[in-house]
């Protein structure tokens, strides 16, 4: 399934989504995407840390 399909996907299903409901939904996908954010950036600290260590400092 292609990225726009699935993007088409979700639009639609968020329409089936109750009005009074829909604060708790965007709540939840803002919650999900934030995550994933914090992941990624503690993800390239880690790469950064690692790639400034230098081999000699492995051996000690």
């Amino acid at each position: 399934m292609g990225e726009s399909q699935l993007r088409e996907k979700l639009v639609k299903e968020i329409y089936l989504i109750p009005l009074e409901k829909l604060d708790e939904v965007y709540d939840f996908i803002c919650f999900f995407r934030k995550g994933i954010e914090r992941t990624k950036t503690n993800k390239e600290r880690h790469f950064q840390r690692v790639e400034g260590l230098q081999i000699s400092n492995w051996a000690k």
